[in-house]
């Protein structure tokens, strides 16, 4: 939307109630978009949509994470106050560009990647068309997604707790230390439960040591997708 009409709609919306959350949702594959629009808005739900090709390619990972990274980096740079940073995710393929359904371990990976660059929430889209295939295109994609998001729901009590004070140290072991943008290959955060999450976005299998607070250590050794749950 162009800015001035985003700006005219919040103010409409607060005349009517002026505790109604207001969102917006768009891509943000390059600083500065989403900092401009930021401040009409409370939430923005960042579309993310990395499996396009037909076979895996290694920036598909990589750009779920850069792009909460840039939102945050927007709202920081054009000092926006506190905004809610939703990932929605993709559960399709089809329309024009999109030429296969992500796997189970994709969808689980953008899931706890979002989740790890403390995206705080998650839902899954489907692009409608005459040749769109979406979750509930068969029972194995339904499947597919209701793994992941049955997960999720498990872990609502951590997931809902803030994150912690002090976050853990991370070293990378074996396996490369950057992915294909040149960011680190490993995203964690810690919730102040006590659970850890963290995903890989490299290529390359990634052996990763956590030091948490208090000194304990955890070591895990991510494939590609890879995902650590830990401290449940």
């Amino acid at each position: 939307r162009i800015l001035h009409e985003l700006k005219r709609d919040r103010l409409m919306v607060e005349a009517i109630d002026d505790r109604a959350l207001t969102e917006q949702a768009d891509i943000c594959h390059t600083a500065g978009r989403f900092g401009p629009y930021a401040f009409h808005t409370d939430v923005f739900k960042l579309e993310n949509y990395p499996v396009r090709a037909a076979t895996p390619q290694p920036d598909e990972m990589p750009a779920v994470v850069r792009d909460i990274e840039l939102a945050y980096r927007d709202l920081k740079t054009f000092n926006v106050p506190p905004r809610c940073i939703v990932s929605i995710l993709q559960a399709f393929s089809g329309w024009t560009a999109w030429h296969r359904f992500p796997t189970y371990e994709e969808i689980r990976a953008q899931t706890f990647l979002s989740i790890a660059a403390r995206a705080r929430g998650v839902s899954y889209y489907t692009y409608w068309s005459p040749n769109g295939n979406g979750a509930a295109g068969s029972a194995e994609q339904f499947e597919t997604l209701s793994r992941v998001t049955h997960e999720v729901g498990r872990l609502l009590p951590h997931l809902t707790s803030r994150d912690a004070a002090v976050q853990p140290k991370m070293e990378i072991v074996a396996g490369p230390a950057k992915d294909a943008f040149a960011h680190a290959s490993v995203t964690f955060l810690l919730k102040e439960s006590g659970l850890l999450v963290a995903g890989s976005t490299a290529v390359e299998p990634v052996t990763a040591r956590f030091t948490l607070p208090g000194g304990k250590t955890v070591e895990h050794v991510f494939p590609r997708n890879g995902v650590l749950i830990a401290g449940e």
